[in-house]
């Protein structure tokens, strides 16, 4: 829609750890899942995964029955729901019957390999500005040779106990440490495509 979003898209293609910070509404999430989608449904990618730091806006969020799939759904509502615009409802229940799409909880991580096969695989990492620098470095850490990782959030609007003691969150420090490294690309995106209330109240609230 704009050109920081034709710029976040060439990230996305010539770089293997992609993070993209920015305003609410401003196309982080579904741009990132709108290029996976097309590289699945073209079959130049085999795996998506996707992640989130399972951490509410709540003080106390209360306990939620079931398994890890029923605990987890609200957590990954937005993002199934932008799969399933770009692929159809159809399409999309099949590959994540096959589990060519899975949603994995930031928490869970640790021990798992990326692209470390034939398959390619891409892992896109929502709200990252809720996770902690040892989480982000956990998840970092599993890429392959055969994968990529795109990772959103903006670091003004975050639900974290505790920030850095320069009042940052975490996503900007390790963004500030691996930013100049080959590979990886950094984004900004300004503009918002939400109700212009949006903007209104993030300047006064």
């Amino acid at each position: 829609k704009n050109k920081e979003q034709k710029q976040y898209i060439r990230a996305i293609i010539e770089n293997d750890i992609i993070i993209a910070t920015g305003c609410p509404g401003s196309g982080k999430t579904m741009v990132a899942c709108g290029i996976a989608s097309e590289k699945l449904a073209r079959q130049e990618i085999q795996k998506i995964i996707l992640t989130k730091p399972l951490v509410s806006v709540a003080r106390d969020f209360p306990a939620v029955p079931g398994g890890v799939d029923e605990k987890t759904l609200i957590f990954r509502h937005q993002l199934e729901a932008y799969f399933s615009m770009f692929l159809g409802e159809r399409e999309y229940r099949k590959a994540k019957e096959l589990k060519l799409i899975e949603f994995i909880p930031l928490e869970l991580m640790r021990g798992l390999n990326f692209g470390d096969d034939d398959h390619t695989c891409w892992v896109v990492g929502d709200e990252m500005q809720n996770a902690d620098t040892k989480s982000l470095k956990c998840l970092l850490t599993r890429l392959g040779d055969n994968a990529k990782i795109i990772l959103n959030g903006d670091v003004n609007q975050h639900d974290l106990k505790t920030l850095r003691e320069d009042e940052t969150t975490d996503l900007q420090y390790v963004m500030d440490k691996i930013e100049h490294l080959d590979g990886v690309a950094t984004v900004y995106l300004s503009e918002s495509f939400r109700n212009p209330l949006v903007d209104q109240i993030e300047k006064l609230i």
